[in-house]
C-alpha cells in the first residue's frame, strides 16, 4: 500500500471523526431521484424507496430484462450511496474518467488508465483481473451476475479488489459462486467505506471480517443467505456503520435483530421483509436513525413507541398500523418528511393524525382497506402534502384525484380503476404549474 493511499485514509477518518464529534451534518440527499423505474407498490419517484432497494431492484432489471441503461443507472445510484457523507477526495476524477459500464463483448483495454467507477456485467475473475491491471486508480466497482456460475466472479473477486488500494465502493449483486472465502483481504483498503454482497449466500466465517474494515459506512446485505443472529454479533461490532441493509433475511430472529442497537451511529436501517418480531429492538437507542424501512414487519404498540424523533423517512408498509399508531407517530416524529403506509389498517381517524404532521410532504396510502373517501376532505386541506400514493383503492373517483391535483398535490392512483388510471398523466399535465408550485413552497420552508 502506497504512502498517499495511507495518508488519505488517515485524513478521511479524521474526518469522519469531526463530524460526528459536531453532530454529523450531512449534505442533501440526492439518490431518490433515480428511483422510479424500479419502485412497485406505491407511487413512482418517491424518495422513501431505500438505496439498496434500488441497488437490487435496478439489479433485478439487468438480471431479467438484460437492460444495459438499467446497469448505466445502477453505476450511478451506486456512487451517490457511496458518497453520502460528502467525503470528496481531492484527486477527484475529471468528467472524461466518470462511470463505464463493461458488458460482454467490451475489451477492458478500452477502458481509460484513470476511470474511477466501473459497473462488470456477466463476467468472471478473468476479466475483473485484467479490470484491476487496466484501471489501478478505480474507487466504484459494481459486479452483477445473471444468475448462472459461468457469469459469477468466485471468491477471488476479494484478492483483486484488495489490489485496488483507492478502493471506496464494492457492490456485488447476486454472484453466485461467491461464499464469502477470502474476505478477510479486503482489510487491505483503507478507504472502504461502502461495501454489498446482495443475493448472495456466505458462510459463518465471513461475517467476521466486516467489523475489521475501518472505514466501512455503508453495508448491504439484502438477501444474503447465512446472516442469521451470530452473523449479526459481527455486524453489530461495526461502530462506524451509518447504513445497515438486511431485507429478505429471515434467518434473523428477535435476539439478532436486537443487537442492531448497538450501532448508535446508525442513520439509514432497511430491514423489511423479516420473520421475527420487531418489539425486541430497542431502536429508540438509535438518536441518529433518519431513514427506517421495516415494511411488512411484525410488532406491537411497544416499537411504534420507541420510535426515534429523529426519523425523516419511515416505511410501515404491509404492517398492523393503526389509528392509535399514527397517534403516535404524531406525537413523536414531528420531522417526518415521507411516510408509506400502505396495505396497514388505518382508517380515516388516522389520516386526520398523519394529516396534522408538520413537515410531511409524502404520504403513501395505497390499498388501505378501511379508508373511505371521507379522508380525501382531510388530504385536500394539508398545507405540505406534495405526493400522495392512493393506489388500489376500488372507491376513488376521476374527480377526487382532479380535486387534489387542483391544489397542487400530485397523485398516484395505480390499480384504482382504469378510467382513473388513463387519466393521471392528463391531468398532470394540466395542473403541473399547481403541483411544481406547491413542491417548491414546501422546499424552500
Amino acid at each position: 500500500m502506497n504512502d498517499d493511499v495511507e495518508q488519505q485514509a488517515f485524513w478521511q477518518q479524521v474526518e469522519w471523526a469531526l463530524g460526528e464529534i459536531e453532530g454529523g451534518d450531512l449534505p442533501p440527499d440526492v439518490t431518490s431521484r433515480v428511483m422510479a423505474a424500479v419502485q412497485g407498490d406505491g407511487f413512482a419517484a418517491s424518495p422513501i424507496v431505500s438505496r439498496s432497494r434500488w441497488l437490487t431492484g435496478a439489479a433485478m432489471v439487468v438480471l431479467c430484462a438484460g437492460a444495459v441503461v438499467g446497469v448505466r443507472v445502477l453505476s450511478r445510484a451506486s456512487a451517490d450511496a457511496v458518497h453520502h457523507e460528502g467525503l470528496q477526495d481531492p484527486g477527484t476524477p475529471d468528467q472524461h474518467a466518470g462511470a463505464h459500464v463493461l458488458e460482454p463483448g467490451t475489451d477492458v483495454a478500452s477502458l481509460p488508465s484513470d476511470a474511477r467507477e466501473v459497473t462488470v456485467v456477466h463476467q468472471g475473475d478473468d476479466v475483473l483481473q485484467q479490470l484491476a491491471r487496466q484501471c489501478p486508480r478505480l474507487e466504484r466497482l459494481t459486479v452483477v451476475s445473471l444468475g448462472d456460475v459461468s457469469s459469477s466472479p468466485t471468491d477471488r473477486v476479494f484478492e483483486i479488489a484488495a489490489s485496488l488500494t483507492g478502493l471506496r465502493q464494492l457492490h456485488l449483486i447476486k454472484p453466485i459462486a461467491i461464499t464469502g472465502n477470502g474476505i478477510e483481504r479486503l482489510r487491505d483498503l483503507p478507504m472502504l467505506e461502502s461495501l454489498a454482497l446482495a443475493s448472495t449466500t456466505l458462510t459463518p466465517q465471513s461475517f467476521e471480517a466486516f467489523p475489521r474494515l475501518p472505514s466501512l459506512r455503508v453495508l448491504d446485505l439484502s438477501y444474503t443467505g447465512g446472516l442469521d443472529d451470530d452473523a449479526m454479533r459481527a455486524v453489530a461490532r461495526c461502530p462506524g456503520l451509518r447504513q445497515l441493509s438486511i431485507p429478505g433475511c429471515k434467518d434473523i430472529t428477535a435476539e439478532g435483530l436486537a443487537l442492531v442497537a448497538h450501532l448508535t451511529g446508525l442513520e439509514t436501517l432497511e430491514a423489511r421483509q423479516l420473520k421475527c418480531s420487531f418489539d425486541a429492538l430497542r431502536i429508540d437507542r438509535l438518536t441518529r436513525l433518519e431513514v427506517l424501512d421495516s415494511a411488512d414487519a411484525a410488532f406491537s404498540a411497544v416499537f411504534v413507541d420507541r420510535l426515534p424523533p429523529s426519523l425523516t423517512e419511515l416505511t410501515l408498509s404491509g404492517t398492523a398500523l393503526d389509528d392509535d399508531g399514527c397517534r403516535v407517530l404524531r406525537e413523536r416524529l414531528p420531522r417526518l418528511r415521507s411516510l408509506r403506509v400502505g396495505s396497514t389498517g388505518i382508517g380515516d381517524r388516522g389520516i386526520a393524525e398523519l394529516s396534522a404532521l408538520p413537515d410531511l410532504g409524502e404520504l403513501d396510502l395505497g390499498r388501505c382497506p378501511n379508508l373511505t373517501a371521507a379522508c380525501l376532505d382531510e388530504l385536500a386541506h394539508s398545507d405540505r402534502i406534495c405526493r400522495l400514493g392512493l393506489g388500489g383503492l376500488s372507491w376513488l373517483r376521476l374527480a377526487d384525484v382532479q380535486r387534489l391535483m387542483a391544489r397542487g398535490i400530485d397523485v398516484d392512483a395505480s390499480g384504482s380503476g382504469a378510467r382513473v388510471e388513463a387519466e393521471i398523466a392528463p391531468l398532470r399535465g394540466r395542473y403541473r404549474s399547481a403541483i411544481a408550485a406547491r413542491a417548491t413552497r414546501n422546499e424552500q420552508r
